[in-house]
């Protein structure tokens, strides 16, 4: 039973770690400038 702890433990850690690259990306995207957000997105 310790080790299942353990296993979810560390598959909650992964996850967050995820999650927190998730919103770093999210945050880099948002300071783009709006013209390049434009271009990423193919409508100029």
């Amino acid at each position: 039973m310790k080790t299942e702890l353990e296993k979810s433990q560390e598959r909650e850690e992964q996850l967050l770690a995820i999650v927190q690259q998730l919103q770093t990306d999210l945050d880099e995207l948002k300071k783009a400038p709006a013209k390049s957000k434009r271009k990423f997105w193919g409508k100029d």
